[in-house]
């Protein structure tokens, strides 16, 4: 495992940065579960339920995220998914709610104690607000 995956991370990589182009935009959910899906397939294998478990996260996850910016990227005149879907308007706070639920599912694969389940939910609300849309 990993030369072959290692190289479609580095290929799905480079279309997700086209994300900001008309048309790539409505692909982008599925090269970021994509690319993750690949790196964890290249370290643990395909049967990896981490790898899976990746890929259909990061797809919803990134969905969420071009929820969250419907109205910017209709403007910027972007094709996303939830445009295509009909979606008219912004959900700020599902993506937010949805980025809380990955983390916790991301924090079941860890051997971390519990209790750092609030603090890293604090900083995610508290900066949430400071990443760029």
């Amino acid at each position: 495992y990993g030369h072959i995956e290692g190289l479609i991370f580095i290929i799905c990589s480079y279309f997700y940065t086209l994300k900001n182009k008309k048309y790539f935009a409505v692909f982008a959910p599925f090269l970021r579960g994509l690319q993750y899906f690949f790196l964890v397939a290249g370290i643990m294998g395909y049967e990896s339920r981490l790898a899976w478990t990746s890929l259909i996260l990061l797809v919803i996850r990134n969905f969420f995220g071009d929820l969250r910016d419907v109205t910017k990227d209709r403007k910027e005149g972007m094709k996303t998914l939830p445009m295509i879907m009909g979606f008219k308007r912004d959900s700020k706070s599902i993506h937010l709610v949805f980025m809380l639920i990955t983390t916790f599912v991301w924090f079941s694969f860890t051997n971390l104690n519990v209790w750092l389940l609030v603090p890293i939910f604090l900083v995610q609300i508290l900066t949430y607000r400071l990443t760029p849309r």
